[in-house]
């Protein structure tokens, strides 16, 4: 029997719930990375449950990196990974896996591989001062591959890295839905909102493209469903994201329009997609975010940001749904009035956000694409045309 490689995963584990934790909890937990791999895995959450502790230079933080980077060192010395995997942040907890990344080289021997899981890492790199930049830039000069979830995302790290040892690879999920096709024929299709509640995300933008839909169609309801959290790009509190939300509501006229859901998680989360036909998701900053991909698999057409991450390369503008290339309200409120009207439209793009997630963002796609990376970089054989 061959002896299986080790490989030891870094990343955090929801709680909280986001696209990156719960892409890393799937992957580690599959059973073909199981079978593939002896697997080790370094959760780096601290034991708080809120968006709000993200990347934030607070105490519980700093210990939590201090305890894994010991934790860390021991797994490394007794297990000698043949290959670490990296889910990479993009702000100053990046500090802490820095210096995983250094320690594995100075004292290891053990291959590195890091995954974005976002689109705003140079973004962090530009903004931080002259050592944060320094630091960054030796670490990541001693990664041996990086992951991106887009062509469009490899400039990223190509100040630091070889082009053919940047891979792109889309996320995947496994769907919580049981798809038998949509039937909005005697009814007007229900909008959504879905993911963490932050102005960044285009919560506030998607108030203002219903209260031009509702114009032409006063009974229209947007589900609104996610976490509240601290908005660091636009620097605004959980409470201000909150009370402006509402405020919003309020002064548009919209209570009656608006169907404030919350948290969903499993069952929840099922009846949200099922009871929702079409995602108005027009977002400032993503990388894959992994809603259009529960869209997709409960047959809902997309309307999103067209300029954003890997978005384009998901959502076919026209056929899965449309793209919208600025932040005009008026033009998203267009886009969506045009599935509204037509309903042959409307089914054309349900049947083909499905089909296209079947064939390219299911789960056991992106795990077996992944497994063929880890097994080329392991073995120093890793070609693009794998996957």
């Amino acid at each position: 029997m061959n002896k299986k490689n080790k490989i030891l995963f870094i990343g955090s584990l929801p709680p909280p719930y986001h696209g990156s934790s719960v892409y890393f909890e799937n992957l580690i937990n599959h059973p073909l990375i199981k079978s593939e791999f002896s697997v080790f895995s370094l959760n780096t959450s601290d034991s708080r449950s809120d968006l709000d502790n993200l990347g934030r230079f607070d105490y519980m933080n700093v210990k939590t990196a201090v305890k894994n980077l010991f934790q860390f060192y021991k797994i490394c010395r007794k297990q000698k990974p043949d290959l670490i995997y990296i889910n990479t942040p993009q702000g100053i907890a990046y500090i802490r896996e820095g210096l995983f990344v250094l320690i594995s080289k100075l004292f290891f021997k053990s291959r590195i591989i890091q995954h974005l899981h976002g689109s705003e890492f140079l973004n962090f790199y530009s903004k931080a001062n002259i050592f944060m930049r320094y630091f960054i830039s030796i670490s990541q000069k001693k990664i041996d591959y990086s992951i991106v979830l887009g062509e469009k995302l490899k400039h990223i790290f190509i100040k630091w890295q070889k082009s053919e040892n940047i891979i792109s690879l889309p996320n995947g999920i496994q769907s919580e839905v049981t798809y038998k096709g949509r039937n909005v024929n005697n009814r007007l299709p229900i909008l959504f909102f879905f993911g963490n509640l932050l102005k960044f995300k285009g919560l506030f933008l998607s108030l203002e493209v219903l209260e031009i839909i509702k114009k032409d169609y006063p009974d229209i309801k947007l589900n609104v469903a996610g976490k509240w959290g601290h908005d660091w790009y636009f620097n605004l509190s959980q409470e201000k994201v909150k009370e402006e939300f509402y405020r919003m509501v309020d002064e548009k006229n919209l209570n009656s329009n608006v169907n404030f859901i919350g948290s969903v998680y499993h069952e929840n989360k099922i009846n949200l997609l099922e009871n929702s036909d079409i995602l108005l998701y027009p977002t400032y900053i993503d990388g894959f975010p992994l809603v259009l991909l529960d869209a997709m698999s409960a047959g809902c057409p997309i309307v999103s940001a067209g300029t954003v991450g890997a978005i384009p390369e998901v959502v076919v503008d026209g056929e899965t749904g449309f793209l919208i290339n600025n932040y005009i309200a008026k033009n998203y409120a267009e886009a969506v009035i045009k599935i509204l009207k037509d309903r042959k439209l409307f089914y054309y793009m349900s049947l083909n956000a499905r089909k296209r997630f079947e064939e390219k963002y299911t789960l056991d796609i992106n795990i077996r694409n992944i497994v063929s990376i880890f097994n080329g970089v392991i073995n120093n054989s890793w070609n693009k045309e794998v996957i």
